[in-house]
């Protein structure tokens, strides 16, 4: 919520990717891709799949991020 705190996050996962590094090697360019915009079309291809119209979506901590994004991507479908 604050500066330090952006900042002591943005530190943690800069190590978790420097640890993922070091287990799988550093040809990960593949995690570029898992972005939430991507996964808000994912999501939107899972109803086109399912055949319907508009979808509804209960998300909790990222997952209420994560919705909120579709919304915006796809107004008319939720």
């Amino acid at each position: 919520y604050d500066a330090a705190g952006f900042r002591a996050q943005a530190g943690y996962e800069k190590q978790l990717m420097a640890s993922c590094q070091r287990k799988y090697g550093k040809k990960m360019s593949y995690l570029r891709h898992f972005t939430s915009r991507n996964t808000a079309r994912d999501i939107d291809l899972l109803r086109a799949v399912l055949g319907e119209r508009k979808t509804s979506y209960f998300g909790v901590s990222y997952g209420t991020y994560l919705g909120a994004v579709y919304a915006n991507m796809f107004p008319g479908r939720v």
